[in-house]
Order: structure tokens, then C-alpha cells, then sequence
């Protein structure tokens, strides 16, 4: 065989063995390129149960009870409702998750993309567990890729490790996909506020006008510091956020030093009774709805909140009205009280 027939073969040999590997390549990128849980779409409507699960404890348990998710809060002995929003976002992302590219199936590398088991005190995976009908999906999440391409995935039964398509979003604490803000009331629905105490102050629905809420008796030297001022206090008491749900005793909660106290009032005549309470530079509040018509899930229960919010919803009437400026007699001359005459 002469050199040029020699140098044909290698070349043909190159060639076939790139177009090989690129086949191999381009099946496995397509066997890999599955979706992570295949069937969970077809499921969703019959998920009754997820749960999140972290080292260092249950994040939350969510169960489906008629159209409202709900959550045990061991620590206060209530159950809870939650973002279902949230819910719903994580259901998808999971159904619609890609398997996009292939790891490591050695458990020592495991740490490396945060997948260790979560019996393991250092590891830095969420497990999430999600149950429909028959049928039981069960899946580490670790680390985000440094790329942000997404996260990196273990089902728990298998040693394989995976990248998805996208990153799957979870709560970092057990309050984050709680129900928000505490009260299911509309502004809508108020009749009118009173704040007890020193500053206090009166709000009343508006009969008209462009503000749906006003103070009462405000005197003729007296003027709103800025038209919307009112229609804002009720919002912002009204959508308040919390950022954890304390389990306190009554005794313990009397013992607080009181900010401010609140009567709210509502077109169907509930009334509800908020208290403002702070106690080393940390601010709480409890809502509790008076004579009898509780039964809402935050009746009775303690809300730690940001400063910012306590300082919205601390205010007294000198933070709402100024004085208006008139004019000063002593410097006003009549016609009469003009110069005496020089005779």
C-alpha cells in the first residue's frame, strides 16, 4: 500500500470515528434531555401534599384542605395558610424542569454541588416531597450553577446527579411562603379606626371625593399634612406583613410595653382590636377580633414585623395634621389704627 492510499485510509478512519462520536453525543443529549419528573404535569390537580425539608429541620408541610393550602406551625400549634402562588411555581417548575446535563453519581462529590443527604449536619440540600394520588415525587435540590444555566438535582432513590434547565426557587426559612399580609380584609371593608391613647385620632369612610378615609374633628387651624395621608395609614394597617409568627403566652404578651392600640371597625360589624407592642428594638403586633367573632387564622396570634412597618402604623395625630399658618393680627393695621395725627 503506498503512502497516499496509507494517508486516505487514516483520513477516512478520522473522520468515521468524529462522526461516531458526534452521534453518540448527539443521542445522549437527547436521552438527557428528558424532563425530571415526566408524568407530574398529568398529576398536578390530584397534589394533595408537599413538603420541604432541610438539615436543619421541616421547612413546611403543606396540606391541601378544600381550596386553601395550609401548613403546621409546631412551634405556635396552629396551622397556617400559605402563598399558594408560591405552591404553584414550585409544582411547575419541577413538571416543566429539563434533566439537562449529566454529573457525578460518586457520593463523595456530592458536597461539591450541594447534595449531600440531609441526615448529613453540613449539607446543603433541600429535599422536596410532593404527593398525588398514588404516586410519590421525591427530589434533592442543591446548589445554582455558577453560570446560572440552573440547579443541580438528585432524585433521593438514585445516585445519579443532574443539571436542570432552570433554577428551582425555594423558601429560606419557614415563614417565607406564608400567607401575606396578616389580615384577609380589604380596605374596602372599614368603616372606620380610632388609635387609643395619647395622639390618638378618629378615621371615618369618606362619603366622597377622591380619598376613600378622613380624621375627624379636625379644628380650622388644623390641615392634613398631605392629601393621602389618611387613605395610607389604613392601607399600610391593613396589608401589613409580618416577618415571623411568635408562639406567646398572654401573660408574657401583657407585659410588653404598649406602642399603640387600635379599634377597627367593618361594614358587616366586626370589630377588631389591634396592639402595638415593642420590646428591645423588636416590634409585634396582635389582632384579635372582639365579642365573639373570631375564627380567622390570625386572631389571637403574634406577629414580629419590620421597624419600618411598626413605624408606619405607630404614628400619632401630630404626624397627620399641621398647623394652618394665618395671618398675625399684631402686624395688620386698619384704617382707623393707622398714625395719630400730628395735631
Amino acid at each position: 500500500m503506498n503512502r497516499q492510499l496509507i494517508a486516505l485510509v487514516a483520513i477516512l478512519a478520522t473522520v468515521g470515528a468524529a462522526i461516531y462520536y458526534l452521534l453518540v453525543q448527539s443521542n445522549n443529549q437527547v436521552a438527557t434531555r428528558a424532563l425530571l419528573f415526566p408524568n407530574l404535569t398529568q398529576q398536578a390537580a390530584n397534589i394533595d401534599f408537599i413538603e420541604v425539608t432541610q438539615p436543619s429541620g421541616r421547612v413546611f408541610n403543606a396540606t391541601k384542605k378544600a381550596s386553601d393550602w395550609i401548613t403546621a406551625l409546631d412551634e405556635v400549634g396552629v396551622d397556617y395558610p400559605m402563598e399558594q402562588a408560591r405552591l404553584a411555581e414550585l409544582v411547575e417548575n419541577l413538571a416543566t424542569a429539563i434533566l439537562f446535563e449529566a454529573k457525578t453519581t460518586k457520593p463523595e462529590n456530592y458536597e461539591h454541588l450541594g447534595l449531600q443527604d440531609i441526615t448529613q449536619a453540613d449539607s446543603q440540600a433541600t429535599e422536596v416531597s410532593i404527593r398525588a394520588g398514588g404516586s410519590q415525587y421525591r427530589i434533592l435540590i442543591g446548589a445554582n450553577a455558577s453560570s446560572g444555566q440552573g440547579s443541580y438535582v438528585r432524585l433521593t432513590d438514585e445516585s445519579q446527579t443532574w443539571l436542570l434547565n432552570k433554577v428551582i426557587d425555594l423558601p429560606s426559612n419557614q415563614y417565607d411562603w406564608l400567607k401575606q399580609p396578616i389580615l384577609n380584609i380589604d380596605v374596602s371593608q372599614v368603616d372606620s379606626m380610632v388609635r387609643i391613647g395619647d395622639g390618638g385620632f378618629s378615621i371615618i369612610k369618606s362619603s366622597g371625593g377622591e380619598y376613600q378615609f378622613q380624621l375627624t374633628n379636625l379644628s380650622s387651624a388644623q390641615s392634613l399634612k398631605y392629601d393621602s395621608i389618611v387613605d395610607g395609614f389604613v392601607t399600610n394597617l391593613m396589608a401589613l406583613d409580618f416577618e415571623k409568627i411568635l408562639g406567646v403566652d398572654s401573660a408574657t404578651w401583657q407585659e410588653l410595653p404598649v406602642v399603640a392600640g387600635f379599634q377597627i371597625s367593618l361594614s358587616d360589624g366586626t370589630v377588631i382590636e389591634a396592639s402595638l407592642r415593642q420590646e428591645q428594638h423588636l416590634n409585634y403586633i396582635m389582632f384579635t377580633a372582639l365579642g365573639g367573632q373570631g375564627g380567622d387564622y390570625w386572631d389571637g396570634l403574634v406577629y414580629q414585623i419590620s421597624s419600618f412597618n411598626a413605624g408606619q402604623i405607630g404614628r400619632t395625630l401630630a404626624d397627620f395634621v399641621e398647623q394652618t399658618k394665618g395671618i398675625d393680627a399684631s402686624q395688620t393695621m386698619s384704617t382707623d389704627e393707622g398714625e395719630s395725627p400730628s395735631n
